[in-house]
């Protein structure tokens, strides 16, 4: 019975480390996990032993899905009593519709600890074997490892790239490199009068076409409404073409701006119609400078192409300027 209190206890432990989400740390939330953990001990050392003694004495499986599969299927009773198996239905399931419905790097190692679990329990090797146990370790550590990566790395709002993963990705560059510094047009006017709601779809959808840039860019998210590309290996002249795709695909994009339905007025019994969609455009401009030997350190490279990107501004905005190098 001492097998299958581990079992089941391990086997419900990893199933709500998968189900359960990352809520930050406090002291709330630490005693929540500690009464769950003493909460499934106290269920799987006291509840299920009685459970069992209770089925065998009256000589029936405990649910009609744990008799039918051992009907179906006589081999399981090698591998699980009725207990460990309707532990195991129940949280497979819990398990696939929390994997299907959101699933990350953290909970896909757990799933692929949780199976290993079951496998190696069929196997009769639940023994403490080291090996086993450092390899799930590793896998977890990972997992953990990709997922802070991916954290502080990418921007949570837009998903691309944050300023610190381009700090880290100039150290990468080599000798020739080209910076397109991006900025919105109209921006905090755009948020003003539409909300930051909207604006922040629009800082989702820009940050979505910069990242489809062509020629070796790579977009990341420098902040605010400011984005920048690099284009390792280029010169100005050979990202422009580029760039100017990239602007055109923006300002040609229709944003549909969902219209709230008019309230009826007090003599009207019917509502009215609901007014239609509003289109907007949004524009933006662009400054481009690159690696020259005059200017080789990347915050020189940074100011010049801000300059270039203040003249797009003062050229009009939706355009494309080249800083003076």
């Amino acid at each position: 019975m001492a097998h299958t209190a581990r079992f089941c206890f391990i086997l419900l432990m990893l199933s709500w480390l998968i189900l359960s989400t990352d809520k930050g740390f406090s002291p709330t939330n630490l005693l929540i996990a500690l009464v769950t953990i003493a909460l499934v001990a106290a269920a799987c050392l006291w509840l299920l032993p009685v459970l069992a003694s209770h089925s065998q004495s009256n000589n029936y499986l405990l649910t009609p899905a744990t008799s039918w599969l051992f009907q179906l299927w006589p081999g399981l009773r090698q591998w699980f009593t009725s207990t460990e198996l309707l532990i195991t239905l129940l949280s497979l399931v819990l398990v696939l519709v929390r994997s299907f419905m959101q699933a990350n790097n953290s909970q896909i190692a757990l799933l692929v600890a949780w199976l290993s679990l079951v496998i190696l329990h069929c196997i009769n090797q639940l023994a403490p074997n080291q090996l086993v146990v450092i390899t799930l370790a590793i896998i977890v550590c990972i997992a953990v490892i990709r997922d802070s990566f991916a954290m502080a790395f990418k921007d949570e709002l837009t998903g691309i790239p944050s300023r610190r993963a381009l700090m880290q990705y100039v150290q990468t560059l080599g000798r020739k490199y080209t910076l397109v510094m991006a900025d919105i047009d109209h921006f905090k006017k755009f948020n003003d009068t539409y909300g930051h709601d909207v604006g922040d779809e629009v800082l989702k959808l820009v940050a979505s076409k910069l990242n489809k840039v062509t020629g070796g860019g790579k977009a990341f998210r420098y902040g605010g409404e400011e984005f920048i590309m690099l284009f390792a290996g280029k010169s100005s002249k050979d990202v422009i073409p580029h760039v100017e795709a990239i602007r055109e695909l923006i300002a040609d994009y229709d944003i549909a701006l969902r219209a709230k339905p008019r309230p009826p007025k007090p003599e009207q019994k019917t509502p009215s119609k609901p007014a239609k969609d509003k289109i907007v455009k949004v524009t933006t401009s662009f400054g481009v400078a690159e690696k020259t030997s005059e200017h080789s350190d990347f915050a020189t490279i940074m100011k010049q192409a801000d300059i270039a990107l203040y003249a797009a501004k003062k050229a009009g905005r939706n355009c494309v300027k080249m800083a003076k190098q």
